[in-house]
């Protein structure tokens, strides 16, 4: 089992809790490091890492954004699972403790949420799903590394009901479309790092609101 972990950062950034959280993980993880630079579209980046995936013969894409801290070997608690997709759910970087995460709450399995939709921050997706996608949906030509490639449309942006839909929602459609599931893992502890850390941890969240 091999990782490609994709960190899509325009600037080559990255904050010092990624950093922290991405040092321990080198102990328990076999996986090569993606940092998309340069790159001014998030859903572009997340392409361009989709692309690296099917150029190499690691079995899981890993996506973790530049600015979140994590807590324990979470990479290998997603792997463990043996699903498709799985990701985990940081709070948004806003002092009202709220998650980005569509889930179907009376839809569970081993302690995971079926869900509808999940952030692209911290998702794991097994190369079986990048490959059937790819062979499914359009590509276009982008520069990488000074030269034209072309890169699946995976994670490309749209205009739905007079909304544009973000770039890991819209894949996550796609992702359905193509008949994959979508869960959950709620018990990760995540740092979400704006003006200052943004700590939380959904299992818990949710158990407040009951």
């Amino acid at each position: 089992m091999s990782v490609l972990i994709a960190t899509p950062c325009y600037d080559g950034q990255v904050c010092s809790e990624y950093l922290h959280s991405l040092l321990k993980a080198t102990i328990t993880v076999d996986f090569e490091l993606a940092l998309i630079t340069g790159v001014h579209f998030i859903d572009t980046a997340r392409d361009i890492a989709a692309a690296k995936l099917l150029d190499s013969k690691h079995e899981y894409l890993m996506f973790i954004d530049s600015d979140l801290g994590w807590n324990g070997d979470a990479i290998n608690q997603l792997i463990s699972h043996n699903k498709d997709i799985v990701g985990g759910a940081y709070r948004i970087k806003h002092d009202t403790e709220l998650y980005p995460v569509d889930y179907r709450a009376n839809e569970t399995q081993d302690g995971l949420l079926r869900a509808n939709s999940l952030p692209g921050g911290f998702l794991c997706i097994h190369r079986r799903v990048i490959e059937r996608m790819a062979s499914a949906y359009p590509s276009y030509q982008f520069v990488v590394k000074d030269a034209f490639k072309r890169i699946p449309a995976l994670f490309s942006r749209a205009l739905l009901d007079d909304r544009m839909v973000s770039e890991d929602i819209m894949f996550c459609k796609r992702a359905s479309a193509a008949g994959f599931d979508l869960w959950l893992d709620p018990t990760i502890t995540f740092g979400h790092i704006g003006s200052k850390a943004f700590i939380g941890n959904f299992a818990t969240y949710l158990e407040g609101q009951q």
